[in-house]
């Protein structure tokens, strides 16, 4: 893509393009990248947490099934595409990056805790001293978990936003509405609206796709547990539409086979014998994993996650004829994350990404299962790692004493 340099802060500002001309504002416009995770941006920044966040995200990202779904939708309809992304997926690497560096600071301050001496006195042998002092304060600690808490509260923040935005339909790009209602509400429409009894085409028949939006813009949740019900705003919003359209109407609003309003009742009752029925049978076809829309996670990068969480966790979908709280869905998540499970699939989702941390995270993953083994199963640690770090210290208390005594040549014999 050809560089663009805006000169910006002045009156006679202007757009430059890659050999000097001038550009005018289309031009410029149409030369613009929507992509918050291009390395550019993130690299001009200097931040390695930040850096480290879009890599990974863009990894995931890579040859995502809904990202080329995405792409579909806004090259057929160009005004669902955003000029920008919203603030919780654009600054999303800008957000997760502090996050990032604090708790890997914070784990390796840990590090250095754990491997470091808290006795009061410390008893100094070779100089015959009792040293009193205050290694056991445990400041470290304290700073260092009070700043990951924060950081993980700080994430969970954002999932919360990024989820918020994810069921709504004006906001999430690409993600399919519930269709079985949209095809029940066409279907309704068709039959009710569209001619009077007579045969003859009805003013109402334009109300269709009005009512389609209605349900596109209305967060699934908000209703799905009782698509009719009165007090929800599905029914209320689909109602409103006709009456817009009965006002516009005007004078053939005062003949009864011309009038919109009047044909409300008739729709109302067509939709609550039928809707009902449709997400009943759609919410049945899924419990049985018979779906007319596949489920495009498995075409994703992070599908071993999903799976993990799904099929081995066993968690499942609040349909709301189960007598099961979200929470009992939660802790099976939960649980796992202690146990150190989420591991394993998490690397199966960056197999293919060669970032330098990875390196940390199997060194993790490493250590969760030989803790896993010595709780659970009654393993022993490897002997010989015991054997190198006591021939280890050997050596440099050999060194040391080599220094300290002239350079006197130091023996070390096999026991």
């Amino acid at each position: 893509m050809p560089a663009v340099v805006i000169h910006a802060g002045r009156p006679n500002s202007k757009a430059v393009g890659p050999n000097g001309q001038a550009l005018g504002p289309v031009e410029v416009f149409s030369r613009q990248v929507v992509d918050s995770l291009n390395h550019l941006t993130h690299k001009l920044k200097h931040h390695p947490g930040q850096i480290e966040a879009a890599a990974i995200m863009e990894h995931v990202l890579h040859g995502s099934a809904y990202v080329k779904e995405a792409q579909k939708l806004h090259e057929t309809d160009p005004l669902q595409k955003p000029k920008q992304d919203r603030y919780a997926l654009r600054t999303s690497p800008q957000w997760l990056g502090p996050q990032i560096e604090v708790i890997r600071t914070a784990t390796k301050t840990i590090e250095r805790e754990i491997n470091s001496v808290n006795d009061n006195p410390l008893i100094d042998v070779s100089r015959d001293l009792a040293l009193h002092g205050g290694n056991f304060q445990g400041t470290p600690i304290g700073v260092s978990m009070d700043n990951t808490r924060l950081a993980i509260a700080s994430i969970g923040k954002l999932l919360f936003a990024q989820f918020s935005e994810l069921v709504n339909d004006f906001y999430n790009y690409g993600l399919p509405s519930n269709l079985s209602v949209k095809k029940t509400v066409s279907q309704v429409a068709k039959n009710v609206l569209t001619m009077w009894f007579n045969g003859e085409l009805h003013p109402s028949r334009f109300c269709e796709k009005d009512l389609i939006k209605v349900v596109d813009r209305e967060d699934v949740f908000a209703y799905i547990d009782d698509p009719c019900s009165a007090t929800y705003q599905l029914m209320q919003k689909l109602r409103q539409v006709l009456v817009e359209h009965a006002l516009v109407n005007a004078e053939a609003e005062k003949n009864s086979s011309t009038s919109i309003f009047q044909k409300n009742g008739n729709f109302e009752k067509e939709l609550k014998t039928l809707l009902p029925k449709q997400v009943e049978s759609t919410r049945t076809e899924f419990e049985d994993g018979n779906l007319a829309i596949p489920n495009m996670i498995k075409d994703c990068r992070s599908y071993p996650l999903y799976k993990f969480v799904r099929e081995e966790l066993g968690t499942e979908y609040l349909t709301g004829e189960k007598v099961r709280s979200p929470g009992e869905e939660f802790d099976k998540v939960f649980t796992a994350m202690c146990a150190g499970k989420l591991i394993d699939p998490m690397l199966e989702s960056l197999k293919e990404w060669n970032g330098y941390h990875k390196i940390e995270a199997l060194m993790v993953q490493e250590l969760a299962r030989n803790v896993e083994g010595i709780k659970k199963s009654g393993c022993r640690p490897d002997s010989k790692w015991l054997e190198n770090s006591r021939k280890t210290q050997l050596v440099m208390d050999a060194v040391k004493q080599f220094v300290d005594h002239g350079c006197i040549p130091v023996y070390l014999t096999q026991h």
